[in-house]
């Protein structure tokens, strides 16, 4: 008896597609679409995810599909849709504006730098990373408070002995629901960056403090280097990992039932995209 051969599955018949398409700018829809369900759920994948758009056959029409199946998923009660609304803001960032490098060198004391940290924070839309050794700066933290508030995850890493201290933060920190770390040890946590949405990194010798804006020599620096994010956010993962104080609320739900149908969309709509570049 001769056995049925098995009917090919969908990502055999994308993968047998995609090996008849050539994309001038060097990334397939399967690139794409193996790449995110790989990494469902991940923040710090946004700065690759970038980088693969813009060497992608992506398109304003790509975008508004994308943002369209998205929303339905929404719809239907996703918790991935934190994560998922990340996409879209990457992907408007890189299809639906010009990009814009942003690389700025700020120095202190400067009451105006400190609100060019403050936009940056306030123009969150999806995560805020921050490592700082010494946080007790109001207007800062008004700012994430206010974003924790609006649904933005915010996470703060900070050193045990400087939490300690008088008009510290980290208290404030716990009790608006933020979520947080110190580091418990004899050495210091003394780094002192922020990344926003995997799309901007603000670093230097800058803690978060009155003092550092208003009477010390400090200075930082803000980019949206891909590379340096990547570093940065790889950083404060092993760190969150490491710290085994936790303040503030649990975090959201990593997978839903969603999650092979998100690939799913995203593996027809980025393959579409592949098939209309060829056929222009």
């Amino acid at each position: 008896m001769v056995k049925k051969a098995a009917a090919p599955t969908h990502e055999d018949a994308l993968a047998e597609e995609t090996k008849k398409l050539v994309v001038e700018k060097g990334v397939t829809a399967k690139d794409i679409s193996t790449f995110l369900s790989t990494h469902i759920n991940d923040y710090s994948c946004l700065p690759e995810f970038a980088h693969l758009l813009r060497r992608s056959p992506c398109t304003i029409q790509l975008s508004k599909s994308v943002s369209s199946a998205v929303f339905q998923l929404a719809r239907e009660g996703t918790a991935l849709w934190p994560w998922c609304e990340a996409l879209i803001h990457c992907m408007n960032a890189e299809i639906l504006w010009p990009h814009r490098p942003i690389h700025e060198a700020l120095f202190f004391p400067s009451d105006e730098n400190e609100y060019k940290i403050l936009h940056y924070v306030q123009q969150a839309k999806v995560y805020i990373n921050l490592c700082v050794f010494a946080l007790s700066n109001d207007l800062l933290v008004d700012a994430l408070v206010q974003k924790h508030k609006s649904g933005v995850q915010v996470r703060v890493i900070s050193d045990d002995e400087q939490a300690e201290r008088s008009g510290a933060d980290m208290e404030r920190i716990r009790e608006a629901g933020i979520q947080g770390k110190l580091d418990q040890s004899k050495a210091n946590m003394h780094h002192k960056f922020c990344v926003v949405d995997g799309t901007v990194l603000i670093m230097g010798s800058f803690n978060w403090t009155r003092q550092a804006v208003e009477k010390n020599q400090e200075n930082l620096i803000i980019t949206d280097d891909t590379v340096l994010i990547q570093a940065y956010n790889g950083e404060f993962e092993k760190l969150w990992s490491a710290f085994a104080v936790t303040l503030g609320s649990a975090p959201r739900s990593n997978l839903d039932a969603s999650v092979q149908k998100l690939v799913d969309m995203l593996v027809s709509i980025f393959h579409r995209a592949e098939t209309e570049s060829k056929q222009t």
